[in-house]
Parts: C-alpha cells; sequence; structure tokens
C-alpha cells in the first residue's frame, strides 16, 4: 500500500545521508588532516542544509497545490447538488405544478441534499484521517447503474430543456 512521504521521512532521509557520507568519510585515507577535513565536513553540511531547505520548499507547495485542488474539487462537488436545490426551490416558487410533478422537484432537493451530505462527511472523515484516526470503511453492495440516474435526475434539474 502507497503510504505518504511526509516532511518529517524527508528529514529522516537527509540525516540518513548525512550520516552515512560522514562515516565513509571518516574511513577514507582523505581524512589524514584536521583542518581540510574541518573545511569540508563544513561545506558538507552546508550543502545537506541547503538541499534540505530547498526539499521542504518544494515539498510545501504540493501540498498547498494538493490541497487547493482539494478544495476546488470539493466546492466544485458541492456546488452541483446545490444548483439543483436552487432551481428546484425556483421552480416551486414560480409557477403552478401538478403534485406530481412538485413531488418530484422534492425528490430532487431532498436527493441533492442527501449528496451534499454525504460530502460534508466525506470531508469529514478525510480531516479525520489526516489527524491519525483513519477513515472507518464498510463494504456493501452498491447498484452504480442507480447512481447514474440519480445523477442525470440531478442535471436535468438545471437544465429541464435536456
Amino acid at each position: 500500500m502507497w503510504k505518504a512521504f511526509g516532511v518529517e521521512q524527508l528529514v529522516s532521509e537527509f540525516r540518513a545521508l548525512r550520516s552515512s557520507v560522514l562515516a565513509l568519510w571518516r574511513r577514507s585515507e582523505a581524512t589524514q588532516s584536521i583542518v581540510p577535513a574541518i573545511e569540508e565536513i563544513a561545506r558538507f553540511n552546508e550543502a545537506i542544509d541547503q538541499a534540505l531547505g530547498e526539499s521542504v520548499q518544494i515539498y510545501s507547495r504540493e501540498v498547498d497545490a494538493s490541497r487547493d485542488m482539494f478544495l476546488a474539487v470539493l466546492g466544485h462537488d458541492l456546488r452541483s447538488p446545490l444548483q439543483s436545490i436552487e432551481m428546484a426551490s425556483h421552480m416551486l416558487n414560480a409557477t403552478v405544478m401538478s403534485e406530481a410533478a412538485r413531488l418530484k422537484m422534492a425528490t430532487r432537493v431532498r436527493r441533492a441534499s442527501n449528496v451534499m451530505s454525504h460530502l460534508i462527511t466525506d470531508l469529514l472523515m478525510f480531516t479525520r484521517s489526516r489527524l491519525g484516526r483513519g477513515i472507518p470503511i464498510e463494504r456493501s453492495d452498491f447498484d452504480l447503474g442507480q447512481l447514474c440516474k440519480e445523477e442525470i435526475e440531478a442535471v436535468r434539474t438545471n437544465y429541464p430543456e435536456r
């Protein structure tokens, strides 16, 4: 299973690299004179620190980009059911409808509300997992065809002429 590579692991890898290189350097023949050796260690440590700093910056940018993408997708996914609810409410208020049509609109509102509720629950579960508590998983059979029908109905609310 793939696991995220975090800042802690990044710093740990640099620490291991530094330790390994210094251990190899100590055993080499180039360590005969103490003054050049101290200068070499200092240059090496500066290079490692610079590489570590750059790596942390890159990692932070990628985490920020991932978070922004996640929030953009979430916002988009929440907008669709919200538009369905808004369109259904306008139709219920603006037109004279049969009881069957009114019931159909109420069903669409309920379905869109359920979609939003599931998205919010997923967001809370995601947040919970990021805080180290994990995500509970429950396997179950699911009718993908029914889900597609529900999504088509949600789109029809926003585009009734299609």
